[in-house]
C-alpha cells in the first residue's frame, strides 16, 4: 500500500471511527461513492476497530509489532508501565526512566507504525524540537527523545498527573468565575507558544490536563508546527494533507484545508471555553457526513451561549448553565465567545492573549471589547461597579437634566473620535510587530540584509515609541511592547551573536523593555508573576552584558546583578524543585563567579562548586540532553576552559615550574574538548542555524588555541585553519555582521601566536595586522563596542612583543607607546583605563630587560636595565591605584619582573 493510499484510509477513518453505526454508512456513502475497495478496506479497519483486537485490520498490519508495548518491555532506556492512550500520531505510554541511575516517571510518545513516512517522520522530529523549544509552567515539557529499536521515533515528556480540564470543572463543582481563571490558564499557555510562532490546532479538553493543585498543563503540540510556508511535495501543508484534527473543535479554516494561523487556536479555545460554560458544544456534528459536518461548521452560526439549554454534551463538563441561570452568560460572555467563534479568522481576536485580557476586564466589571462600547455600555458597567455611589449621586443628576442632551451629544462625538483613534492604534501595532517580529525575521538570513534590517528597525523603534506612550496601564499590550523592545535590542547589539552592531541602541531598548517588564512585573496578578519574573531575569541579563561590552554603567551593572539574584532567590524559595529556575540561578551566579575568578583562580572555582557546579551534574542527571543542560554545560566548560588558560599563562609569567602551567593548560583542553562535542551535536541538529554554526567553529577554534598553550603548534595550526575558513563563510554570508568581523580578528591573533611560538616573527606580524584591520571595522561601525576597543590595545601589545622577540626593540617600543596612547584615549572607565597602561608599561618593561640580558657591554646593560625598572615602576603605581581585582592580579606579574631586574642588575 502506498503512503498516500494509507494516509486516505487513515484520513477517512479518524473522521468515521467514532460515529454511531448509521452514520457510519453515510459517511463512507459520500466518502468512497466511486473507490470500492478503499471503502472495502475501510469497513475492515472499522469492523476491527469494534471488535476486542485488531488482529485483521490493514491498520493491525502495520501496528501489531511495533505498537503492542506491554508492561516492562523497553523502549530506549525508558521500561513501559501501562498505555495511557492513543491519537492521530502515535501511542502514548506511561514509563519510567530505567538505566541504573534514577527513576523518573513520565510519558512515552511513539509514532504508529505504518505512519513512518519521511514526510511524517520528518514532522515527528519537527514536533520535538518544537516542544524542546518551549518551557513554560502550564505546557509538559520536553524530557528526551530518540529511535526505538524497530526505527520509529518517540519523545519523552513529563507524566502529568491529572484530568481533562471539563472532567476537572465538573468534579471540582467549580462556577463561571473559577472556570473562567482556569480557562485563562490555558489562554496563557497558548499565547507564549503563538510568540514563539507556534501553533497547537488540535486544542480539546483532551489535550488540557488540570492537576490536583489546579495547574493547567497543556498536552500534545504533535500536529503544530512553526508558522512559515514549509511545504511538501505536493504543495499543500502537511497537516491538512493528513486531516490531523479534530471535527468538534476544529476551525473553519480546517475544515476547508486552509493553512492553520493563530486565530485557529483562538476558534479552537472558543469552542472549548462554549462547553465548559454551557456542558455543550456550539455545533453537534454526531452523525453527520464530513461535507453535512463542513456546510455546518462554516456556515451555521452557533447558538449564544445564554441562550443553550442545560443538557450536557456527552464529552462535557457539567452545565453551568443548570447550576446558576443562563443570565451569568447572557451580555459580555456572550459576545466574547461569539467573537472567538467567527467563520472569519480576521473578524475573530487578533491574539490569544486579547481573548484572556477580555475574560480579564469582564471579570472585573470592565467593557470587554468583543462589545461596541456606546455610551450606555459603558455607564451600566460604570453603575454595577459603584452602585452605592451611584445611588448617592441619582439625586444630583436629576438637577441636570437639562444638560443631557448636549451630554449624549459630546459622548457620541467622543465615541466616534475614540474609534478612529483606536483604529489607527491598533494599526500601528500590528505595523510595528511586523517590522521586528516578521518581515525582520524573514530576510534575517538572507546574504547582506544588515542595512535593511536596519532601517526596518529604526521604523519599528518609532512605532514602539508611540505604543508605549499609548499603552496606558494595559499589562498585556506593555508586555507585547517590552517583548519588542528586547528583540530590537537582540538584533541590534546583542553581544557574541550576530547583530548589525549597534551597541548603544542595543542599551536604548533594553533599557525601554526594562522599564516596561518593571512596570508589568509590579501590576501582574500571582498567576503572572512567575512570567514576569522570569521576564524581568531575561531583560536584566541582556542588558548587563550590553553594558559590559561598551564597559559602561559599572553601577547599573551591579544593581542588575543583585536584582537577579534577589528574583531567583525568591522565586526559588517558592518553587525549589522548579528545574528551569535552578538552571537559571546557575546562570546567575556564573556572573558572580566571573568576579571572583578576578581576584583569583582558586576563589573563582570554589564559588562555582558551591553554586553552579551542582546544578549542572543534577541537571545532567535528570536531563542529560535538554537544551537547558546543554546550555549550562556548554557556559560552564567554556568558562573552565578560559580560567584554566589563563591561570596557566599566569603562572608561566609568575616563573612557576614548567609542570604547573602544563598542568592548567591540559584541563582546559579537556573543558574545551567537551565545549566542541555539545556545539558539533547543536550543529549536526541543525547545521542552516547560524547560531549553531558560529558554535560549530568557537568549538574547533578554543581547542586549536588550547593545544597551542599545550605546545602542540601544529595540530593547533590545523584547527585554527579549520576555523578560519567556518569563519569566513559566516562572514561571506553577511559582511555587516560586526561579530564575524570580530571573531575573524580574534583568530587571526589566535595564529600569530602560533607563528611567535615557531618564530616565523614576519607570518605573526601579518596576522597581527590584519586582526588590527578586523578591529577597526567594528569599531568604526559601532563605536561603543568596547570590546573590540580593549582587544585592539591588546593586538598593539602583542606587536610590541612581537617585534622585542625579534630584535627590534625600537619598533616594539613604537607600538608600546600606540597602545598607551590609544587606551588613554578611548577606554571609558577609569579602572580600566588604569589596567591597560599598567600593562603597557609592565611590556615595555619586559622588553628592556629581555634586550639588557643580552647585551655583552656592562654600561649597555645597565642602562637597559634602569630603563626595564623604571617602566616596571610606573606599571607598579598604576596598578597599584588603580585597586581592582584584575589590577591586583597584574601586580603580581609587576613585581616578579622587578625582582628578576634586581637580581639580574645587582
Amino acid at each position: 500500500m502506498s503512503p498516500d493510499r494509507w494516509n486516505e484510509l487513515k484520513r477517512i477513518f479518524d473522521a468515521v471511527v467514532d460515529l454511531p453505526p448509521t452514520g457510519q454508512v453515510s459517511a463512507l456513502d459520500a466518502a468512497c461513492r466511486d473507490d470500492l475497495e478503499l471503502r472495502h478496506e475501510l469497513e475492515k479497519m472499522l469492523a476491527a476497530d469494534a471488535s476486542t483486537a485488531l488482529d485483521t485490520s490493514p491498520l493491525a498490519q502495520f501496528a501489531r509489532e511495533t505498537e503492542a508495548y506491554g508492561a516492562d518491555q523497553k523502549i530506549g532506556r525508558y521500561r513501559i508501565l501501562h498505555e495511557v492512550g492513543r491519537g492521530g500520531m502515535g501511542a502514548v505510554f506511561a514509563a519510567v526512566r530505567d538505566d541504573g541511575e534514577f527513576e523518573q516517571k513520565v510519558a512515552v510518545k511513539v509514532i504508529k507504525s505504518g505512519l513512518n513516512t519521511q514526510a511524517i517522520v520528518r514532522r515527528f522530529r519537527r514536533e520535538r524540537q518544537i516542544l524542546a523549544s518551549l518551557e513554560h509552567p502550564h505546557i509538559a515539557r520536553l524530557l528526551d527523545g530518540g529511535m526505538t529499536e524497530e526505527g520509529l521515533p518517540f519523545y519523552v515528556m513529563e507524566f502529568v498527573e491529572g484530568v481533562p480540564i471539563d472532567e476537572y470543572c465538573r468534579g471540582a463543582g467549580l462556577g463561571v468565575t473559577a472556570r473562567l481563571e482556569l480557562f485563562r490558564q490555558v489562554c496563557a499557555a497558548v499565547s507564549y507558544a503563538h510568540i514563539r510562532l507556534i501553533v497547537h490546532r488540535d486544542l480539546k479538553p483532551s489535550n488540557i490536563l488540570v492537576t490536583a493543585g489546579g495547574q493547567v498543563k497543556l498536552l500534545d503540540f504533535g500536529i503544530s508546527e512553526v508558522l512559515s510556508r514549509e511545504a511538501d511535495d505536493g504543495g499543500r501543508q502537511t497537516v491538512t494533507q493528513l486531516g490531523l484534527m479534530t471535527p468538534d473543535y476544529a476551525s473553519p479554516e480546517q475544515f476547508r484545508g486552509e493553512p492553520a494561523t493563530t486565530a485557529t487556536d483562538v476558534y479552537s479555545l472558543g469552542v472549548v471555553l462554549f462547553q465548559l460554560l454551557t456542558g455543550r458544544l456550539p455545533h453537534d456534528l454526531t452523525g453527520l457526513r464530513l461535507d453535512q459536518m463542513l456546510k455546518r461548521v462554516c456556515e451555521a452560526e452557533p447558538p449564544r451561549p445564554s441562550t443553550v439549554g442545560a443538557r450536557p454534551h456527552a464529552s462535557s463538563s457539567a452545565p453551568i448553565a443548570a447550576a446558576q441561570g443562563d443570565a451569568r452568560l447572557r451580555g459580555d460572555l456572550d459576545n466574547i465567545i461569539l467573537k472567538a467563534l467567527r467563520k472569519e479568522p480576521e473578524h475573530r481576536y487578533a491574539s490569544v492573549e486579547q481573548f484572556s485580557e477580555d475574560l480579564a476586564r469582564h471579570l472585573k466589571g470592565l467593557p470587554v471589547a468583543a462589545r461596541p462600547a456606546t455610551f450606555g455600555y459603558k455607564a451600566e458597567k460604570f453603575i454595577k461597579r459603584n452602585r452605592v455611589a451611584v445611588a448617592l449621586s441619582a439625586l444630583v443628576l436629576l438637577t441636570l437634566v437639562g444638560g443631557i442632551a448636549a451630554t449624549v451629544w459630546q459622548a457620541v462625538r467622543a465615541e466616534r473620535e475614540r474609534k478612529l483613534a483606536q483604529k489607527r492604534f491598533e494599526q500601528a501595532r500590528d505595523l510595528a510587530n511586523s517590522l521586528v517580529f516578521k518581515y525582520h525575521d524573514a530576510i534575517a538570513n538572507l546574504p547582506n540584509s544588515s542595512p535593511v534590517r536596519e532601517l526596518l528597525l529604526k521604523d519599528a523603534s518609532a512605532y514602539l515609541d508611540d505604543l508605549a506612550q499609548d499603552a496606558g496601564g494595559d499589562p498585556a499590550l506593555l508586555r507585547e511592547v517590552a517583548l519588542a523592545y528586547a528583540k530590537l535590542g537582540d538584533i541590534q547589539g546583542k553581544p557574541h551573536s550576530a547583530s548589525v552592531g549597534n551597541t548603544a541602541g542595543a542599551i536604548e531598548h533594553y533599557e525601554k523593555a526594562a522599564a516596561l517588564f518593571e512596570t508589568v512585573a509590579r501590576n501582574s496578578p500571582a498567576s503572572q508573576r512567575l512570567r514576569a519574573n522570569q521576564d524581568l531575569l531575561s531583560i536584566y541579563k541582556s542588558l548587563s552584558t550590553a553594558l559590559a561590552r561598551a564597559g559602561e554603567g559599572a553601577d547599573r551593572r551591579e544593581e542588575l546583578l543583585n536584582k537577579r539574584l534577589s528574583i531567583i532567590d525568591t522565586l526559588l524559595a517558592e518553587q525549589p524543585d522548579n528545574f528551569a529556575l535552578r538552571i537559571e540561578s546557575a546562570h546567575t551566579h556564573l556572573s558572580v563567579g566571573k568576579r571572583r575568578f578576578e581576584s583569583g583562580f582558586d576563589e573563582g572555582l570554589r564559588y562555582y562548586n558551591e553554586h553552579v557546579l551542582p546544578v549542572l551534574f543534577e541537571a545532567g542527571r535528570l536531563a542529560p540532553e535538554a537544551d537547558e543542560t546543554l546550555g549550562l554545560a556548554q557556559r560552564v566548560y567554556s568558562d573552565l576552559g578560559w580560567y584554566l588558560g589563563e591561570e596557566g599563562r599566569l603562572q608561566a609569567e609568575l616563573g612557576e615550574p614548567h609542570e604547573i602551567s602544563a598542568g592548567y593548560f591540559q584541563r582546559s583542553l579537556d573543558y574545551y574538548r567537551r565545549v566542541a562535542e555539545i556545539y558539533e551535536k547543536q550543529f549536526r541538529a541543525n547545521p542552516e542555524d547560524l547560531s549553531h554554526k558560529r558554535g560549530h567553529a568557537i568549538g574547533i577554534v578554543n581547542i586549536g588555541i588550547a593545544l597551542r598553550d599545550t605546545g602542540r603548534v601544529e595540530e593547533a595550526l590545523e584547527h585554527l585553519e579549520r576555523g578560519r575558513e567556518l569563519y569566513q563563510e559566516l562572514a561571506k554570508f553577511d559582511p555587516n555582521n560586526l561579530q564575524a568581523v570580530f571573531d575573524l580578528g580574534d583568530l587571526y591573533t589566535a595564529r600569530a601566536l602560533c607563528h611567535v611560538k615557531k618564530r616565523e616573527y614576519a607570518r605573526a606580524v601579518a596576522d597581527l595586522e590584519t586582526s588590527l584591520e578586523h578591529m577597526d571595522r567594528v569599531i568604526a561601525a559601532d563605536a561603543k563596542h568596547q570590546e573590540a576597543i580593549s582587544y585592539r590595545v591588546d593586538v598593539l601589545l602583542l606587536l610590541g612583543n612581537t617585534y622585542a622577540e625579534a630584535g627590534r626593540l625600537s619598533v616594539a617600543l613604537g607600538y608600546y607607546e600606540q597602545a598607551g596612547n590609544y587606551g588613554r584615549k578611548t577606554s571609558t572607565e577609569a579602572a580600566r583605563a588604569s589596567v591597560q597602561l599598567g600593562r603597557v608599561h609592565l611590556n615595555a618593561g619586559r622588553a628592556y630587560a629581555a634586550f639588557a640580558g643580552k647585551q655583552s657591554s656592562t654600561a649597555a646593560a645597565r642602562e637597559l636595565w634602569g630603563k626595564a625598572q623604571a617602566e616596571l615602576q610606573k606599571a607598579a603605581e598604576i596598578l597599584e591605584r588603580a585597586r581592582t581585582p584584575e589590577s591586583a592580579v597584574q601586580l603580581r606579574v609587576v613585581n616578579y619582573q622587578l625582582r628578576k631586574c634586581a637580581s639580574a642588575s645587582g
